[in-house]
């Protein structure tokens, strides 16, 4: 009987085959991972960014002078530095009663059958293409008084 001391050609391409496998399944796993971290990161970056547009509309609305103007706040340039992408920016607006019911309106202004609404709401929605990465709304009450800043 014969001394064996190596590994023969097909014993050595079999373990290359498997190895490549592997390494393929687990490459393959690694860009997943990158893939959905990558999209979790934009929607948590894109639902921040809607938290700050709502902050600035209430800021802007507790001045009782402002409640009849949409704030002048200019949220497409910073949403343009923020989201590079092919995602863009809505902004809605409605009025409501005090039962939450909303009034007739343009949609676009804050144009309401009754002049001064006790509520004002703001729907925020960011998309890439069709599809809704981030959507919001919030019903903003009109200010008892003017506050001082």
């Amino acid at each position: 009987m014969k001394n064996r001391q190596g590994l023969t050609l097909v014993e050595t391409l079999i373990s290359i085959t498997i190895l490549s496998v592997l390494s393929a399944a687990a490459a393959s796993l690694m860009l997943s991972a990158i893939n959905i971290r990558e999209a979790s990161q934009k929607s948590l970056q894109a639902e921040q960014f809607v938290k700050r547009v709502f902050e600035k509309h209430k800021d802007f609305w507790s001045i009782k002078e402002n409640y009849e103007l949409i704030p002048e706040y200019s949220f497409t340039s910073q949403f343009l530095e923020d989201f590079p992408e092919d995602i863009s920016l809505v902004i809605e607006y409605s009025c409501l009663n005090t039962s939450g019911t909303i009034l007739d309106s343009d949609g676009s202004t804050l144009n309401c059958i009754e002049p001064s609404p006790p509520l004002r709401r703001v729907e925020v929605s960011i998309l890439q293409g069709e599809n809704i990465i981030a959507q919001q709304k919030a019903d903003i009450g009109k200010p008892v008084a003017s506050r001082s800043h």
